[in-house]
């Protein structure tokens, strides 16, 4: 770890309250751009990363604690949407399904899920149906009476057209019309925290403690992979039309191409034809990226939270480094200065003023040209810095990833960092936490799930 203790500071930051079969989960769902964050924004003090344009702020699975006017503890789950920019669908859906199997792991059930839409959008955009497909063969039919299907970006007073946007979405059995007949509701957020309050009020009303998503039945109880889940099978669907709309367009180009007269023109074609083979690319890539195991899933995410410490120690590093490199080209930059000055002095011919006077110039633009490069990758750094704490401090998503993994490969994720961490960092997890496979957890606890829940406790993670 870095020397100032920095990412060992935030690894005792994950040192939290156990989460229990009692707490109450919301799952925070819906495609990008759909006011997630927003919603859960308006319920915690803690700063949530919210997008203001079509670019996603939320690319990993968020995790938020909120009092609610009874003083219970609600755990907020703020999940990045599909249709992202920055990762796929499949990515989305493994970050999702993980998060989903942790929870089942410990013996923790969905209490209930709100799902936002704009409701300004006129119609169900093709993105955002595939979506809605894949959210629905996630939950299954048995889910439904928790879902609440929340009507997002509306006004304060209901408008004709917010209300045939609605009757629309309700018309269509594919769209909501499923839901709504096997028990969803539809409500409105208005964008306020009351507005929000109430939504979830509703969901914590509705809840049952045996409710099983049916992808983590079909994850943890039936053992299946990810791509002959539901969920998968669904975003399998829609990967292999999309690849065929791909390969007709390619067709369409290499016809192009060979009717094409002009250089300038057989160029863009085949730039075109470049980006279509690497839309192509990424398809295949995630159709495979989806033929996988709960261990092998697990596995990526020892690998994805390890690469996420590394990170951190690496910019910690570098803005040390950095700013020592700015201190000594200040001090540097200051002594020259001096000795131009004291020269300065000692010259009493024009032309050697002059010149040491343009010279003095020319550095304090180069000096304040060098600093500004400097500030901006400091700052740089620094942003990544925040963002990384964020991530890796946040205790309870980590807690999800404790019970999943389990503590051997934690540790091993920790020493390749830091090897006097390994020992405090699987203490920190627990001394039972159960394996993705459900083995006996070690000294700590029993074995399976229940062993993990209570290994968890176990080291007073």
């Amino acid at each position: 770890m870095t020397q100032n203790g920095n990412t060992t500071a935030t690894l005792e930051e994950m040192r939290l309250p156990p989460m229990n079969p009692d707490d109450i989960v919301i799952m925070v769902m819906g495609v990008t751009g759909s006011g997630k964050s927003s919603f859960v924004q308006l319920l915690v003090d803690e700063d949530v990363d919210v997008g203001h344009s079509l670019e996603p702020c939320t690319v990993n699975v968020g995790l938020y604690v909120y009092r609610d006017q009874r003083e219970q503890t609600v755990y907020l789950i703020d999940t990045p949407g599909f249709n992202d920019a920055k990762k796929t669908d499949a990515e989305i859906l493994k970050e999702i399904s993980f998060t989903l199997v942790a929870l089942h792991k410990q013996g923790i059930s969905i209490t209930g899920i709100a799902y936002l839409h704009n409701i300004t959008d006129k119609r169900m955009s093709g993105s955002s149906l595939q979506a809605l497909k894949t959210f629905k063969a996630m939950c299954g039919k048995q889910s439904y009476p928790h879902v609440t299907l929340i009507t997002n970006m509306a006004s304060d007073s209901s408008s004709s057209a917010e209300e045939a946007n609605v009757g629309r979405l309700v018309a269509h059995a594919e769209w909501w019309g499923d839901m709504i007949t096997n028990g969803s509701r539809i409500t409105k957020h208005t964008g306020t925290a009351d507005s929000a309050k109430k939504i979830l009020e509703l969901l914590i009303a509705a809840r049952d403690q045996s409710l099983l998503l049916t992808i983590q039945k079909e994850l943890v109880d039936d053992g299946l992979d990810l791509d002959n889940t539901s969920a998968g099978r669904e975003l399998d669907k829609e990967i292999r039309q999309a690849v065929e709309r791909l390969q007709a367009d390619m067709k369409r180009l290499r016809e192009e191409a060979q009717e094409a007269q002009d250089a300038d023109m057989k160029r863009a074609v085949e730039e075109q034809r470049k980006e279509l083979q690497k839309q192509i690319d990424q398809a295949y890539e995630s159709q495979r990226s989806m033929s996988i195991t709960l261990e092998k899933l697990a596995e990526e995410k020892v690998e994805e939270e390890r690469k996420r410490l590394d990170d951190l120690v690496k910019w910690e590093t570098q803005r040390d480094k950095l700013k020592a490199e700015q201190k000594q080209s200040e001090d540097t930059h200051l002594s020259e200065k001096k000795r131009l000055l004291q020269e300065l002095e000692k010259r009493p011919h024009q032309s050697d003023i002059a010149r040491l006077e343009e010279r003095m110039k020319y550095m304090e633009i180069q000096h304040k040209e060098d600093k500004a490069k400097d500030e901006k990758a400091l700052h740089d750094l620094e942003e990544k810095i925040k963002k990384g704490k964020k991530q890796t401090s946040n205790g309870k998503r980590w807690r999800l990833f404790q019970v999943c993994v389990g503590v051997a490969a934690i540790a091993s994720a920790i020493v390749t960092l830091d090897p006097a961490l390994a020992k405090s960092g699987a203490a920190r997890v627990g001394q039972g936490v159960s394996g993705a496979n459900g083995d006996d957890g070690g000294d700590g606890g029993d074995g399976g799930a229940d062993g993990g829940a209570d290994g968890v406790d176990g080291g007073d993670a």
